[in-house]
């Protein structure tokens, strides 16, 4: 129990998570191009609801990592990945403006989010009903 304990202190659960989604995303965007390949509203559909459920997994456990400056970096990365890919920007477009554009919250923003409605429904639980 206590080496279980050790390891998940020790181990970066966003850098695994990270990696794994970036892989997974690079897959994604190789059957997409300006040209040819998966419509930009697919792709934007493929990163919603394949993608980012994926990041966000576990999110109650792991949100106060969120708040380190180089999280935030990573998962800005994963997002941007997306957004150049949906919309077929150049790389020199501005994230921010590329997420108003495609209606996007940040990554970060979002994972604290569903962790305190996570951190809610287990409280409502956890109350007795009513008679």
């Amino acid at each position: 129990m206590l080496f279980v304990i050790y390891y998940l202190d020790k181990c970066d659960v966003t850098a695994c998570c990270v990696k794994l989604t970036q892989a997974t995303f690079a897959l994604v965007r190789r059957t997409c191009d300006r040209k040819w390949g998966l419509r930009p509203i697919t792709v934007l559909w493929l990163y919603i609801r394949e993608i980012r459920p994926f990041i966000f997994y576990g999110a109650l456990v792991w949100w106060p990592k969120v708040t380190y400056k180089i999280t935030k970096i990573k998962l800005g990365r994963i997002q941007r990945m997306a957004c150049l890919a949906i919309t077929g920007a150049m790389k020199s477009t501005p994230t921010a403006s590329m997420e108003m554009l495609l209606n996007l919250t940040p990554p970060d923003l979002l994972i604290m989010a569903e962790a305190k409605m996570a951190l809610y429904r287990l409280h409502i639980l956890k109350q007795p009903a009513d008679p």
